[in-house]
């Protein structure tokens, strides 16, 4: 039986409970919002790119009042926006707000204190992905150089709303704001949680980073590179996820097709390996899935640990974070029941080493996991990295900032560049600094299709039980290797992702 429709208030709760995940939450909230009038209104100008529409309806208020709904604040405040036509509404209402308060000198309302605080954590959120024009650049300029000095005027300084403005459109540690111009700010509504989110923790990151163990050295040169790319860019950067119901670990094992029970044991509390966690969200996934776990979080970058960590400690989750490289951890001398490695092997030299690497680190019986490229769905991207060498577009954040205009300009003129370039814009990934670098500017991957696959699993000693083709948006039902490579063979896989759980002989040494 389907669950009862949500209201704007119970849709929100939903959300914040981590019952209701980013798959569910923004395609309800975007329907809820459709059936305003003024977001309908604003919502029919984004669709049809119209700025001019946009602009005047930032002068008559209703772009304004078109996010003053607490679902709207809400949304903009705690998701990516992954829609080109709210990216385009949004941009549009972070560049009349500029232009208001910067050229006009405009009095300041309610309604807008909530759009600029929401704004200010979305492009947080995004890494200030979006594109500005030269005349926004000169006035956000004006704009720092103008708080910087207020910030050290007086007790009322530097003014929240234009502080938000500024985080709109750049880090907030340009402005270099003191300790008290900070305390002033966290007790403002309209920058409390942009104060918590872009200037504590970080702070709070930067003490764990520097508390984390080292388990192993890192000294492959790949290893280096890749390290390197998630220090400056720890990804994905979230703010709510949604938690699976937690279930015994047995009643899981027994869902995968083919496993050999009695080789795996009776496990209760489950020891867990996630071997390249990133930023966290693998880590949730796990900690929400399985009953009374161990489990032990492994990454090169400390700065991607250390968001983990904070994120994972503020939801209640116990989880051992240590900083090592995979290809070292079994000199670490754990074994595990399970290990966990997905979206990591594909961006080493050698996977296969790697792969060795954590078969060593599973006990006899237990299981690896591994979340492997499709070679099918990443050629999908060829014309977008083919774009970005003719373009010369940089693996930095403006290079970013400008692959990303120009491809979305080139979706609303589609005779002059093939749809399998702007087809990009459907994906998740392009929507934010670090997930659209991963997404197409990486140092280093390779794909897998389903017979190396299976020579994978053969060159490990261990029995590959299940396939599943993991596709951009949602998870598809496990296939049969027959099936799945017969659907290969006809160019009928379009999965980014292959997720393949391998058993090991309970006799292994």
């Amino acid at each position: 039986m389907s669950s009862p429709p949500h209201t704007e208030r119970s849709l929100i709760d939903s959300a914040a409970s981590g019952a209701c995940g980013a798959g569910r939450f923004v395609p309800e909230a975007l329907d809820l919002l459709k059936r305003q009038a003024a977001f309908a209104e604003v919502w029919r100008a984004g669709v049809a790119r119209d700025r001019a529409a946009l602009a005047r309806q930032a002068d008559s208020g209703v772009l304004t009042a078109a996010f003053s709904s607490d679902l709207a604040v809400f949304l903009l405040g705690n998701y990516l926006i992954v829609e080109p036509a709210l990216e385009f509404i949004v941009t549009a209402a972070r560049r009349s707000l500029l232009f208001a308060f910067t050229q006009e000198d405009r009095p300041v309302t309610e309604p807008m204190r909530r759009l600029l605080g929401a704004l200010a954590l979305q492009c947080l959120l995004n890494e200030h992905a979006y594109w500005e024009d030269a005349d926004e650049t000169v006035w956000v300029e004006l704009l720092g150089d103008s708080l910087i000095l207020s910030a050290a005027g007086g007790e009322d300084a530097p003014q929240a709303h234009l502080v938000a403005l500024f985080g709109c459109y750049r880090p907030l540690r340009a402005l270099e704001l003191s300790a008290a111009a900070v305390e002033r700010l966290r007790r403002d509504p309209t920058t409390a949680a942009l104060v918590a989110h872009a200037i504590d923790d970080p702070r709070e990151e930067a003490d764990i980073a520097n508390a984390l163990p080292d388990v192993t050295p890192i000294r492959d040169g790949t290893s280096r590179q890749v390290r390197a790319m998630y220090e400056e860019n720890p990804y994905p950067r979230w703010f709510i996820l949604e938690r699976p119901v937690t279930r015994p670990c047995m009643d899981l094992v027994r869902d995968l097709s083919g496993i050999d029970l009695a080789a795996f044991g009776q496990v209760t509390a489950p020891r867990i390996l996630v071997a390249g966690c990133g930023t966290g969200s693998n880590v949730i996934g796990v900690a929400g899935q399985f009953l009374d776990a161990d489990i032990t979080a492994v990454d090169l970058s400390r700065a991607s640990l250390a968001y983990a960590k904070r994120q994972t400690t503020r939801l209640g989750l116990r989880v051992a974070y240590a900083h090592g490289d995979i290809l070292e951890l079994p000199a670490w001398g754990r074994t595990f029941d399970i290990v966990e490695c997905s979206g990591v092997l594909h961006h080493m030299k050698d996977p296969l080493a790697g792969a060795r690497a954590l078969w060593r680190c599973v006990r006899p019986g237990g299981l690896l996991r591994m979340g492997l490229y499709s070679r099918s769905g990443r050629d999908a991207l060829a014309p977008a990295r083919a774009f970005i060498e003719r373009g010369g577009y940089s693996a930095t954040p403006e290079g970013i900032r400008r692959f990303r205009r120009d491809v979305m300009a080139a979706a609303l003129k589609p005779d002059t560049l093939a749809p399998d370039l702007t087809s990009v814009t459907l994906l998740h990934d392009f929507y934010s600094t670090s997930m659209c670098r991963d997404l197409v500017f990486h140092v280093q991957e390779r794909g897998y299709g389903i017979a190396e696959i299976e020579e994978m699993a053969q060159a490990l000693g261990g029995r590959l039980m299940t396939t599943v083709l993991t596709a951009p948006f949602a998870p598809s039902p496990a296939m049969g290797l027959t099936a799945l490579a017969e659907l290969e063979r006809r160019g009928g896989l379009t999965g980014f992702m292959y997720t393949v759980v391998v058993q090991k002989p309970a006799d292994a040494a």
